[in-house]
Formats: structure tokens, C-alpha cells, sequence
């Protein structure tokens, strides 16, 4: 999903949320940055070169669970 596309989702939400409080106060929602997803490929050498030292030094394979995010520079 684009981030163009969160914001909206994100902005709507939130109006939609105030308008069913009723609530008496204004809010704006702004995207101050942001950039779209990025995902490793697992099978990249350098993946797999990282997996092998990690089974060598501490004798287990690595959790390779996608999780967490980054921070758009």
C-alpha cells in the first residue's frame, strides 16, 4: 500500500472517529514524512551469508520473521 494511500485511510479515520463523538473540536492530520515499504529478499547473498556466520558464531539459524519497520530518510 502507498503511503498516499495511508495518509488518506489515516485522515479519514480519524474525522470519521470525531464525528462520531460529536466532539466540538477541530483536528488536522498531516504527514510530516514518510516513504513506502521495503522488503529483503531473504535469499540475497548477503542474506545468506549473514545466516551462515550467525549459525557458525552462536550455532542456531536466525529468526528471519518480518516485523518492526524503519524510518523513511
Amino acid at each position: 500500500m502507498k503511503i498516499s494511500t495511508v495518509e488518506k485511510l489515516v485522515e479519514n479515520h480519524v474525522q470519521k472517529i470525531m464525528k462520531e463523538r460529536n466532539s466540538p473540536n477541530k483536528v488536522s492530520v498531516k504527514l510530516e514524512h514518510g516513504g513506502d515499504y521495503w522488503i529483503a529478499d531473504p535469499n540475497n547473498p548477503q542474506y545468506l551469508a549473514a545466516r551462515k556466520a550467525t549459525v557458525a558464531v552462536h550455532g542456531i539459524e536466525p529468526d528471519l520473521t518480518r516485523e518492526g519497520g524503519s524510518i523513511p530518510i
